[in-house]
């Protein structure tokens, strides 16, 4: 009895280990898979279509140009080339005349990578190649779509995966999404010097980009003109745009409270003038009742009453804090609206 109890007590501990890695599987250290892994899933697919001898011959041959030293990038073009060689009925999608369309057949794909008996293996490469072409050719949002599920710990290139999904994050400016990817992309070893080089940029450029900031207003005008280009104008593009707006008010209010605080500055340093000193001639007495006409200067700050060179010195204050460059973009970005909504 004493024995079983010590048994039940380890297969607990043990399961409770394995719950525990479970949780913790996205700050597992991510490796590339052995070549038995990679093919393993893929061989047991082919097996169940019982392609002819031509078909067994031409993914043979694709099979012999994979090696681990093989580029990640390289060894998804024939792993897409293999199953493409197994199913006719993937060609048409890897297209490059279809990748570069503005609305790719997202339904035509899915509907082969979800057919009953579609191995995960298959719905990670094809998915991840197709998301790749279409990134490469600026359909971020399509190539997001088809990759959000896929899991690392699944796929043969897992470190190709990791780039487009901190890619697809980063364009659309997702800071706490893109870091956690990037991160464990770059903790990799062995991974394609270039993935490095711009995950590292990608990440270094995330963690100094203030939200709400003009830098960070500007790049989501660009994204949103980059959307309409490719004939996005959806209910995503338009949430962007109301954030743009609402960000553009707080700055432009920010600006206002600065403006504000200057002339009360400058009042209270007109008011603090030393007083002439005793023994000096008062002025005379003034002798009118003391009414004067009331101006109409309106609800605002009274900023446009204030002498030339005051209204240029504030001007200059409003130009450093916010600066031509932005403006020619606001100024461009609103153009751009006016245009689209006629």
């Amino acid at each position: 009895m004493k024995r079983l109890y010590s048994i039940v007590v380890l297969l607990a501990t043990l399961s409770g280990f394995a719950f525990a890695d479970a949780l913790d599987v996205e700050n597992l250290p991510l490796i590339r898979p052995a070549l038995s892994e990679v093919f393993g899933p893929y061989e047991k697919w082919l097996a169940g279509l019982n392609v002819s001898q031509d078909v067994q011959n031409a993914v043979n041959q694709y099979r012999q140009q994979v090696t681990l030293e093989m580029d990640e990038g390289e060894e998804l073009e024939v792993l897409t080339s293999m199953v493409i060689a197994a199913d006719s009925r993937y060609a048409p999608l890897f297209e490059e005349k279809v990748l570069a369309q503005r609305v790719y057949p997202m339904a035509d794909l899915t509907a082969l990578t979800k057919a009953e008996g579609t191995p995960e293996w298959i719905v990670n490469v094809m998915n991840l190649q197709a998301a790749r072409r279409l990134a490469n050719n600026g359909l971020f949002d399509d190539a997001a779509e088809l990759i959000k599920d896929l899991k690392p710990e699944s796929s043969p290139c897992p470190a190709t995966l990791l780039f487009y999904q901190g890619l697809v994050k980063y364009q659309s400016l997702d800071q706490e999404a893109a870091l956690p990817i990037l991160n464990r992309l770059t903790a990799m070893d062995a991974i394609p010097a270039r993935y490095r080089e711009l995950a590292q940029r990608m990440i270094l450029d995330l963690e100094k980009l203030e939200p709400k900031s003009l830098d960070h207003i500007s790049r989501r005008m660009g994204d949103v003109a980059g959307r309409l280009d490719n004939g996005r104008a959806n209910e995503k593009t338009v949430e962007i745009e109301d954030g743009i707006v609402k960000d553009l008010d707080e700055q432009i209010k920010k600006l206002e409270e600065q403006l504000q605080q200057m002339m009360q500055q400058q009042q209270q340093s007109s008011n603090s003038q030393p007083k002439p000193p005793q023994g000096e001639q008062a002025p005379s007495r003034v002798a009118g009742k003391g009414h004067v006409d009331r101006k109409d200067v309106g609800s605002g700050s009274g900023w446009g009453d204030l002498p030339e060179k005051e209204r240029e010195k504030d001007l200059q204050q409003i130009q450093e804090n916010f600066p031509p460059h932005y403006r020619d973009i606001i100024e461009q970005y609103f153009k751009r609206m006016s245009e689209t909504e006629n």
